[in-house]
């Protein structure tokens, strides 16, 4: 299961809050809010343990206020 697809079950299951407030799908983030993620335990009990994907990226362009990556086709 990808990333977005599990960030959809855990909204659609109202388990990210959004300023205190169910999330929807389609809602694009702004300076100053506060998201907060309720990650439910695993099938067998246990915590779900979350790891960082390694994988290389080039920046390409970065200051206070702008990213840009070069991301390679296909990489959610």
């Amino acid at each position: 299961m990808s990333s977005r697809s599990k960030a959809l079950k855990l909204i659609s299951a109202r388990l990210i809050t959004l300023n205190g407030k169910a999330l929807k799908a389609s809602y694009r983030l702004n300076k100053g809010d506060l998201l907060k993620v309720f990650v439910p335990l695993s099938e067998s009990g246990e915590k779900t343990v979350l790891s960082p994907y390694n994988f290389p990226l080039e920046i390409v362009f970065e200051d206070e206020e702008l990213l840009v990556v070069n991301k390679p086709a296909g990489l959610v």
